[in-house]
């Protein structure tokens, strides 16, 4: 690694041609050995001219011998810092070597353990294709000529290296140009980084899970049926085992059935819907088929159908996990591989985790469902007690018309009959008491025409909606003077099923009643009208509106008949209901009903 030796030979070689060139003896012995006779041409010159000459000659002999000494010096400083650099180098933790020709010329103890050999096996034996991977060698072959031929300095990069068992590791090394016996080398460092990049390829191998995880998440948040979602489920399931198959089979107590529902990877046409509870256990199946095949102990019922479909589908290997909600069996998730191979745990918790979201999402559209039918039923129930309540209203209606409206109305008549026949013979001042009830007996006719009309209007049977809506809004701008009504009717009777009538009545009725109420509005507009199949109710009045919101919560709170019960009748007789206000801008309230 030094240089000196090398220096002080040729600084000698150097000292003796110059001597021979002058003719001067090279040593003593040489002296003694042979008598030095001048040549013609010395004895021509003077003798100051030789003595100059003889003390230039020294001058440069005492320059020599001092550079001597001085390169001695740096050879010893050489060596001494040789010995330092291999103290430190063959106890360092990263591998150090020194490559000249394609061979390593030195190599530290860590350099040596790094790619498996010792360093006497490596040195002068042995090169860098040695020690890397078939696949890396141009690359690093091409790096080498580069730094040797001078088109590069330094360079630092990773490949894949080979130890002396085969084994592949990866390798980063940082390496330099250097002059090492006076021609072109390379020196450099080198880390083993296996364990660095397993751990990379780990970390990405779990954010890929993890986003996977993630999209799958959002995607079961999405309007899908449920078929659609295990689908997808199983996909991921693909996806995150790396596996060539898989299936989800869903269970059904009352049937004592686990069919297929979705699969990925296998004959959707031959799994979906088949009964694997009802497969016959195939006895063919080899011994490393067993070992590899995992399933839950819960699952012995469906051993003879797995494996069957471990076979049918040119499966080697296979893993089942439970879909389950706390206790409650739902079904099974499986996933196989056309390899042998053994799935890990992580990778059994990652099929249970899908498995827990299949079981959740399963368990929410059943409940959805459940939900839908109890919410069925609600709706029937209370169609069938909108539609009780307004028979009562009817019936009550007509009972006040045809009892006590003719009733009251008889005696009204009777009473004016007495009066006009004992206003003969009977002084008037004994007929006042009589005649005061005819107003008040006539107030009291009024008043149950009015409650009747407000139970039902006779109206609505007999002219039908269109002339009922119509007296409706004459009676409320006789009522309420100061509010402007303008109404706009743009459909035929025979346009508005019969159904939709009694509701369209009862929603101008609430809204004329909260106009007249809440509104200090100055005019309202009444629209009913048809328009692309749709039959729409509209009334819009100009006065302070309010929080719908508020409203709304204060209405949930009491259950009054307000702009909830509302909404409610509307869409218990298949319509929409929209309400669209804000303080200091007005009301609009827009009831439809499309076609059935």
């Amino acid at each position: 690694m030094y240089a000196g030796p090398q220096v002080l030979a040729a600084c000698k070689i150097g000292t003796q041609a110059i001597l021979m060139e002058l003719d001067l003896p090279i040593d003593a012995k040489a002296q003694r050995s042979k008598r030095w006779t001048p040549k013609m041409e010395d004895m021509r010159k003077t003798k100051r001219e030789l003595v100059d000459e003889l003390v230039l000659l020294r001058r440069r002999l005492a320059q020599m011998q001092e550079a001597e000494l001085e390169l001695q010096t740096v050879a010893k400083a050489l060596r001494q810092s040789e010995t330092q650099f291999r103290k430190i180098t063959e106890k360092s933790i990263v591998g150090v070597y020194l490559i000249q020709d394609m061979v390593f010329k030195y190599v530290n103890p860590k350099m040596a353990e790094i790619v498996g050999y010792t360093v006497e096996q490596l040195v002068d034996k042995k090169g860098p294709e040695d020690v890397v991977a078939d696949e890396d060698w141009p690359l690093v072959r091409e790096n080498l000529r580069k730094r040797v031929a001078g088109e590069m300095e330094s360079i630092n990069y990773s490949f894949m290296g080979k130890k002396g068992t085969g084994e592949i590791v990866h390798l980063e090394v940082y390496g330099s140009r250097m002059e090492y016996q006076g021609r072109p080398a390379v020196i450099g460092t080198i880390l083993d980084v296996t364990q660095r990049v397993r751990a990379e390829r780990e970390l990405e191998t779990q954010l890929k899970r993890f986003q996977t995880l993630y999209h799958l998440a959002v995607t079961m948040t999405a309007e899908h049926s449920l078929a659609e979602n295990l689908r997808i489920l199983v996909e991921t399931s693909l996806e995150l085992l790396e596996a060539d198959t898989a299936f989800i089979a869903v269970r059904d107590e009352k049937a004592g059935t686990l069919h297929v529902c979705a699969c990925a990877g296998m004959d959707s046409q031959i799994l979906l819907g088949l009964d694997l509870l009802q497969m016959p256990r195939n006895a063919a199946l080899t011994g490393p088929l067993r070992k590899t095949c995992r399933l839950e102990e819960n699952f012995e019922e469906l051993k003879g159908a797995w494996e069957h479909q471990l076979c049918v589908q040119g499966l080697s290997s296979g893993i089942a996990v439970p879909v389950r909600v706390k206790e409650t069996e739902l079904g099974v998730l499986c996933a196989g591989s056309r390899l042998e191979r053994s799935f890990a745990d992580s990778q059994k918790d990652l099929l249970s985790l899908v498995g827990n979201m299949a079981a959740l999402e399963i368990n929410r559209k059943q409940a959805e469902e459940a939900l839908a039918q109890s919410e069925d039923q609600l709706r029937l129930l209370s169609r069938q007690l909108l539609k009780v309540q307004e028979d009562d209203r009817k019936r009550v209606a007509q009972d006040l018309h045809d009892g006590i409206g003719q009733s009251v109305t008889a005696m009204k008549f009777k009473v004016e009959n007495v009066i006009r026949r004992a206003s003969e013979s009977v002084p008037k001042k004994h007929l006042a008491p009589l005649k005061s009830l005819i107003p008040m007996i006539q107030e009291v006719v009024e008043e149950v025409g009015r409650i009747a009309m407000d139970l039902r209007p006779s109206i609505l049977d007999d002219l039908g909606i269109l002339a009922t809506l119509a007296w409706l809004c004459r009676e409320f701008g006789r009522t309420h003077p100061h509010i402007k009504v303008k109404k706009n009717f743009e459909l035929e009777e025979s346009q508005i099923p019969e159904h939709q009538k009694i509701v369209i009545f009862r929603i101008l009725q609430e809204a004329l009643n909260n106009v007249a109420k809440h509104s200090q509005a100055k005019s309202v507009y009444i629209s009913l009208r048809r328009q692309d199949g749709v039959n729409e109710l509209m009334i819009h009045d100009d006065g302070v509106g309010f929080d719908w919101d508020s409203v709304r919560s204060a209405e949930s709170r009491s259950r009054g008949f307000g702009l909830a019960s509302m909404k409610e009748r509307t869409q218990l007789s298949g319509g929409s209901f929209t309400v669209k206000t804000r303080r200091g801008a007005g009301t609009m309230i827009a009831a439809c009903w499309g076609d059935r």
